[in-house]
């Protein structure tokens, strides 16, 4: 073939190829699923990602803001990102899930305990004053004198840390579980409106261990009175 024809050639290849469109560019960012995925796009970020295809399980989200399915996002359940609050925000912003608030502070479980913050059987004025949050006023350990406030924690959940001896600090600092006698039981403080309570007492030798641990509550009460059960040597405050 002469060189005119090959110029020939070629010129005829160039006009045939004008008219075809060239394929349409794909997202080079984009994963190549697997059969039974669809891509899905984070829409805190952009980036893509597979995602099983159908209808939402209203399961754990496979990625920020999305569930395993095609449906609407549950943001309570995602994997990342938002959970379902258990205690009430700081600070803004808030949590997608409503925040739940300890409406008793005997609720169980405990809080997450603050060792900076006031022992069990301290004087304490507020909640924020004790270590798990729970300032008592007029508690069966003290006559329920409503003017006696100290710190305790509920000793009757189901769990490790509601255990008074979880918070032993030493032999000189320890804890034992106090239990509030019913109205049938012969305790005269009751009205029955409400569930007994068990709380955290410190553990004493002598009368002048409580004086020294909280003045308010200045007996070491070695036997059980008509208000509590208490194990022996707990401080509180002596009652027939």
């Amino acid at each position: 073939m002469t060189s005119r024809m090959w110029m020939a050639a070629i010129l005829a290849m160039a006009a045939a190829g004008a008219g075809c469109s060239t394929p349409a560019t794909t997202n080079a960012g984009a994963p190549t699923c697997m059969s039974g995925s669809v891509i899905k796009y984070d829409p805190a970020t952009g980036k893509p990602y597979c995602a099983p295809a159908g209808a939402d399980t209203g399961g754990l989200d496979s990625a920020p803001g999305e569930d395993s399915g095609s449906g609407a996002d549950v943001p309570a359940q995602d994997l990342v990102g938002p959970k379902a609050d258990t205690t009430l925000d700081a600070t803004a912003p808030k949590d997608a899930a409503a925040d739940v608030v300890k409406s008793d502070p005997f609720q169980c479980p405990p809080e997450t305990p603050n060792a900076a913050l006031g022992k069990h059987g301290t004087k304490c004025t507020q909640n924020s004053d004790c270590m798990y949050g729970v300032c008592v006023a007029g508690a069966p350990l003290a006559g329920y004198n409503q003017d006696i406030k100290f710190c305790t924690k509920n000793c009757n959940c189901p769990t490790a840390a509601a255990n008074c001896y979880a918070d032993d600090t030493d032999m000189n600092n320890t804890y034992k579980c106090v239990i509030e006698k019913t109205k049938i039981g012969g305790n005269p403080g009751r009205d029955g409106s409400k569930p007994t309570v068990n709380m955290c007492a410190r553990v004493c030798q002598k009368d002048a261990d409580c004086l020294a641990w909280n003045p308010d509550m200045p007996n070491c009460l070695k036997v059980s009175n008509k208000f509590v059960s208490v194990p022996s040597g707990v401080c509180g405050i002596l009652q027939p």
